[in-house]
């Protein structure tokens, strides 16, 4: 590790460091979401197939949006107190009718984790997905508002919140249908899926959602049965480095 990387980790490190001390602090080593985790199950297992293609599209969606509007974002800075209040205006306005889609994401991630199937005999099957569809749809777009307008934010909380939301409306969906599916642990590897894409970084997505909850074997399980899936089909440098690593291994 040489130049900017050597400088980068002497910063990085210590940083880290004291985050997680003060973060330990306040949280006194408990997880972020209390959820329990089920065991393993077919209907489960469908549903994290099914995840795959739809965890990759809303990563690479995400990813490619946020990317564009960062590109043509509001630079003058005279513009900028009109255009950042402008888009905290939208959002405020939408509010109103999605809450959940306010703050970083870990609201809206806190609502699919904490969703349970409504009674199928009213229309509370209906409005759960709704609510759902549109945290995956408004998060993303408001995000990609807030960027464009000038204001400087993270994409990690918004990422878990989309993907958090897709899983668990996707689980309500097939439970709608019949089928048992575990609602926390599909948002959760949902969260991580699009986390993983968005940041280009699988490891870093399985281990940073896997961690908020500390939900058991099987649900870290599901996270990376659902993640190297995503990373194979959104990430063309991921596909090659792992073709060369498997021709490496069949030469020996």
């Amino acid at each position: 590790v040489t130049g900017m990387r050597r400088r980068g980790a002497l910063v990085a490190v210590p940083v880290c460091v004291i985050a997680t001390l003060v973060s330990w602090l306040h949280s006194h080593g408990r997880p972020t979401f209390e959820i329990t985790s089920q065991g393993p199950s077919s209907g489960t297992v469908l549903g994290l197939v099914l995840l795959v293609p739809v965890a990759a599209a809303l990563g690479v969606g995400a990813r490619r949006l946020w990317s564009w509007m960062l590109a043509r974002r509001v630079r003058a800075t005279r513009w900028l107190p009109v255009a950042i209040g402008a888009a905290g205006l939208v959002t405020g306005l939408v509010s109103l009718w999605v809450p959940a889609v306010v703050g970083n994401g870990r609201d809206a991630m806190e609502v699919a984790l904490g969703t349970r199937v409504p009674e199928a005999s009213s229309g509370a099957v209906g409005a759960t997905l709704v609510m759902l569809l549109g945290i995956v749809v408004l998060k993303p777009a408001l995000t990609g508002l807030t960027l464009g307008a000038g204001a400087t934010g993270g994409r990690l909380a918004p990422s878990l919140a989309v993907g958090s939301s897709a899983g668990a409306a996707l689980a309500i969906a097939l439970q709608a249908s019949g089928v048992e599916v575990s609602i926390s642990v599909l948002a959760m590897a949902g969260a991580g899926a699009v986390l993983a894409t968005t940041q280009k970084a699988p490891i870093f997505g399985i281990v940073f959602t896997w961690e908020l909850a500390r939900a058991g074997v099987w649900t870290l399980t599901a996270l990376i049965a659902v993640v190297l899936p995503v990373m194979l089909v959104t990430s063309s440098t991921w596909r090659q480095s792992v073709a060369s690593r498997l021709r490496n291994l069949g030469m020996r």
